[in-house]
């Protein structure tokens, strides 16, 4: 087969699925898993094709595959009032797949158990301060 006989034998494919898209939905939907499989071209090229529940579906498999199956727990200790830089320092160094871990986070000279406030507070404090100007991770823009 020449390559234009290739790429015009893809044009049609393409036609045709696109003319059948919700034929196509119904399948996935049934089955989701076809898409991990042999209808993975619509992930890899033709994504516009899928709707948008097949997507999240995708999305959310694929997720999972990358989260843990351990109980590790990764521990880190932060100075309430050095939360970024403490937090920053760290993490930096962590391997992706200790990343995926359950984060535990204590307060240094604080008591108290994370059972999930802790940690809670944590996201919340470090997302403020992301945003302070004084790291200049981003820029204010006369539009926003």
């Amino acid at each position: 087969m020449t390559e234009n006989e290739e790429k015009d034998s893809q044009t049609n494919f393409f036609k045709f699925c696109d003319s059948n898209k919700k034929l196509i939905n119904i399948i996935i939907r049934q089955r989701p898993t076809v898409l991990n499989e042999g209808f993975n071209i619509f992930v890899d090229k033709w994504f516009n094709l899928l709707e948008f529940d097949n997507k999240r579906t995708y999305f959310r498999q694929e997720i999972r595959k990358l989260k843990n199956t351990g109980t590790k727990t990764l521990y880190i200790t932060v100075d309430r009032q050095n939360v970024f830089n403490d937090s920053f320092q760290q993490l930096r160094f962590k391997k992706e797949s200790e990343m995926r871990d359950k984060l535990s986070v204590k307060f240094d000279k604080e008591e108290g158990e994370d059972i999930g406030g802790v940690t809670r507070e944590w996201f919340q404090i470090l997302s403020r301060e992301m945003f302070n100007q004084n790291y200049a991770l981003y820029k204010t823009s006369a539009t926003g």
